[in-house]
């Protein structure tokens, strides 16, 4: 604690005990390094998610992968989407040890044939970067219905024998 101030710091013990070459005994060093600027460093990959078009109704998922590239822990707090057609499975806060990760799954479902944008906002304790933004994109499409007609409507084959055929044209549309 300097000045009010808590510092963590990585710090490397080296001891080494001497050969009593040194005055009248043997003597001893004791060296302490300590390594500054520990931190955390938030990474996201990909930077941007595109879901493309998807059926309204339906829902598509992609990953988005969350480092941490410093080192010391990395607090990562819940995310938010400001669009609720993009959600987050599994959303809670995780604490990541330098060099891991951890998967975001997202889905997107929308709800009308239309373009849809968002932004999954990643808060941690990344002093240089504390908000990570990353862009979400999606476009719904309606669900397609199939509409099939017969031209003539009703088709008249008249008498038929038993064991014989009679064909009659009918187009289909």
């Amino acid at each position: 604690n300097v000045y009010g101030t808590m510092k963590e710091l990585d710090a490397q013990l080296q001891f080494t005990i001497g050969s009593g070459m040194f005055g009248d005994g043997s003597y001893s060093v004791a060296m302490l390094k300590c390594v500054t600027g520990v931190a955390p460093v938030l990474s996201v990959v990909p930077t941007s998610l595109d879901f493309g078009s998807v059926m309204t109704g339906i829902s598509s998922s992609q990953n988005i992968i969350v480092k941490n590239t410093g080192n010391a822990r990395l607090t990562v707090q819940p995310m938010n989407s400001n669009n609720p057609a993009f959600a987050i499975a599994s959303n809670y806060m995780h604490v990541v040890n330098p060099a891991d990760s951890f998967i975001v799954a997202l889905t997107f479902t929308p709800v009308n044939a239309s373009p849809y944008t968002a932004t999954l906002s990643i808060q941690s304790d990344d002093p240089a970067t504390a908000v990570v933004n990353v862009p979400l994109i999606g476009q719904g499409f309606p669900q397609l219905t199939a509409q099939i007609s017969l031209s003539p409507s009703s088709i008249d084959f008249g008498d038929v024998r038993v064991g014989e055929t009679i064909e009659r044209p009918v187009q289909i549309y």
